[in-house]
């Protein structure tokens, strides 16, 4: 049952930052900014991603170690 609920929290954080990467796209894509930005953008959209889900896992191990 833990598992799951730290399994919909992940899935509940990538679907945020995709929408977050949705929308920077469409912004950049209306305001005719170039593909070098975009790309940029791209890159460290996944790097959010991936520290958030190493802050989350490492939180949450610290949690079952306290309770």
């Amino acid at each position: 049952m833990f598992f799951h609920l730290k399994l919909m929290a992940v899935r509940s954080t990538a679907a945020f930052l995709h929408s977050v990467k949705d929308l920077i796209i469409r912004l950049m894509i209306g305001c005719n900014i170039n593909l070098h930005l975009l790309l940029g953008q791209l890159i460290s959209l996944k790097d959010v991603l991936f520290l958030t889900l190493a802050l989350y896992f490492l939180g949450t191990g610290i949690l079952g170690k306290l309770t």
